[in-house]
């Protein structure tokens, strides 16, 4: 290896502790976000069927902008877009703290809040499957995206308890400002970044300066990702699973208060803790997923890991017990989060780094299409006679259910990512 390709693996390498530094951040400051928003909505309405709408709001975002995204992710710096994203955060989080000063804030505005933090959270999420394919190297990806998702997930362990203990002391929606805080410090180490993250492109767009021509461009671009995604059997498979998974899903994480309040006859402060198990089960799982790969087929530690998910979210509702809840979340948590890494793992290695922004929102529209179908129903089902014991029952036996029928897919013939050219 030559000095000047030392220099750029020494630099890539602490380019790569930097951004991790700043997603973990992020993350830390988020978890406040994700354990106030869904407390302030159940305070203020006490309805299943809203905090379903809540949670399905918040991923309309996907649906309408998730092309769109994926295509400027692959034109633009993704640093700065990153950047940029991370600043209107910050000032979004920002609205519901200064309203409480003028009185109480709306139920539309903590949905309208949940609405634009994904949008911009589409553009920080492609930016880092991207980010860390120029940084990790294609030889390298699931170590590296298991130590992203360990450092993130450590964060998200800790938030919970921290704001479960202070939420007893200062009002919930004050929580929002740490979140706020820690988008800027992630901005700042985004921009103190050296190598360059300007996608690579086979021709610069060559379009007309007027709005049409630059929009069937753009047109062009998104329609090259749905193709890439579409035309390759393995991730049309993985895709078609994950409608399928997220539909079924989408109730567990946004009816997890209303379990924990009803089911499970939980404080804020154990409420914190659930999540804080959750998040430690994920850490666990993303330090050994590098070590677990290397030895284990591509769909045992896919299929193998949704199974898993499905039994322990029956548990969840079979037994009500709070203890008990605790390591079935984790479980839920920690191998879904190996399911994740390696599905991201996969298409990391396999697109090319001029497409890896739009195959990336392509695949979080056609995977997440169904969430907010899935987390509708789910509250209505909730606030039906079943009852939330009986609806997280079902939705794990669904999943088996899922993993089981896509053992013959295209699915089944990976062996291991690394393998892959």
């Amino acid at each position: 290896m030559t000095v000047t390709a030392q220099r750029n693996e020494g630099r890539k390498s602490h380019d790569f502790r930097l951004f991790v530094l700043g997603q973990c951040a992020t993350a830390l400051g988020s978890s406040f976000t994700a354990f106030a928003l869904p407390l302030l909505l159940y305070r203020q309405t006490g309805s299943p069927a809203v905090m379903g709408a809540g949670f399905a709001v918040g991923f309309l975002p996907y649906l309408l902008f998730g092309l769109l995204v994926g295509a400027l992710a692959d034109r633009y710096e993704r640093r700065r877009l990153m950047a940029f994203a991370n600043v209107c955060s910050c000032l979004v989080l920002l609205a519901a703290p200064v309203m409480t000063l003028f009185g109480p804030v709306p139920v539309g505005v903590y949905l309208a809040m949940g609405f634009l933090l994904t949008t911009f959270r589409i553009v920080t999420g492609t930016g880092t499957v991207t980010v860390v394919a120029t940084l990790a190297g294609k030889d390298d990806l699931v170590r590296a995206n298991g130590r992203l998702q360990a450092g993130t997930s450590a964060m998200d362990m800790l938030g919970p308890v921290i704001a479960g203990t202070a939420v007893a002391v200062v009002p919930a929606v004050d929580l929002l400002l740490v979140d706020a805080t820690a988008f800027i410090l992630s901005a700042v180490t985004l921009l103190l970044i050296r190598t360059p993250l300007t996608p690579d492109r086979e021709q610069p767009g060559q379009a007309a300066g007027d709005l049409r021509g630059r929009m069937r461009e753009l047109g062009g671009e998104i329609g090259e990702g749905l193709r890439f995604v579409l035309g390759h059997r393995v991730l049309r498979s993985v895709s078609a699973l994950m409608v399928l998974v997220n539909f079924v899903y989408a109730g567990a994480p946004s009816q997890l208060v209303v379990l924990a309040k009803t089911h499970l006859d939980a404080g804020d402060r154990q409420l914190a803790w659930l999540y804080a198990a959750g998040s430690a089960g994920i850490v666990v799982m993303s330090l050994c997923a590098a070590r677990i790969s290397e030895r284990a087929r591509f769909p045992v530690l896919t299929l193998g890991s949704l199974s898993v998910v499905g039994l322990c979210t029956a548990a969840l509702g079979l037994v009500p017990h709070y203890t008990a809840a605790l390591f079935a979340w984790a479980g839920v948590a920690a191998f879904s989060a190996l399911f994740n890494i390696n599905a991201l793992s996969l298409r990391q290695r396999i697109v090319p780094d001029r497409l890896l922004g739009r195959v990336t929102t392509t695949s979080m529209v056609l995977a997440w299409c169904a969430v907010p179908l899935g987390g509708m129903a789910g509250g209505l089902v909730v606030e039906g006679p079943a009852g939330v014991g009986a609806f997280y029952t079902g939705m794990g036996v669904l999943l088996v259910l899922l993993a089981l029928g896509f053992v013959f897919s295209p699915l089944g013939s990976v062996k291991k990512v690394s393998e892959i050219v």
